[in-house]
């Protein structure tokens, strides 16, 4: 029988830390979960229309064409 070889030291890992993983898969489910909220959602082009002109009021910019929507 063998003796039990003694255990590495870890001296600085190269590559990305474990948690950034399980962040990203977080998001991943969260997008996911978003997506599939947007999707059985109904658009209502007038209120959309309301708010898109309402925002573009608020934050003073022209670029917003809610006319384009539908």
């Amino acid at each position: 029988m063998q003796p039990a070889r003694p255990l590495k030291k870890n001296r600085g890992k190269k590559g990305t830390p474990d948690w950034i993983v399980t962040f990203a898969d977080l998001a991943t489910l969260l997008l996911t979960f978003f997506i599939l909220l947007l999707s059985f959602a109904e658009m209502d082009v007038e209120k959309y229309r309301a708010m898109a002109n309402s925002m573009s009021l608020a934050f003073g910019s022209s670029n917003v064409m809610a006319e384009d929507v539908g």
